[in-house]
């Protein structure tokens, strides 16, 4: 069996995140934007749902549809 091995798409594989100020204050706006860039890097929007802990798959769909 052989393992994949995966780096994250959001840190890098540095396994921190850095936030800017505004991030800091505004926790919403760091959560849109790791949904796009989970998204980006080939995601599905029930995996982004389950890791960014979303109630439902329409929430991050229409996240999505902002940007």
């Amino acid at each position: 069996m052989s393992e994949l091995n995966t780096i994250c798409p959001i840190c890098k594989g540095l396994g921190k995140i850095e936030l800017s100020q505004s991030e800091t204050k505004n926790f919403t706006e760091f959560k849109k934007r790791a949904v796009k860039t989970l998204y980006d890097d080939g995601f599905g929007v029930r995996q982004i749902m389950r890791l960014l802990n979303y109630k439902s798959p329409r929430s991050v769909s229409s996240i999505l549809k902002l940007y």
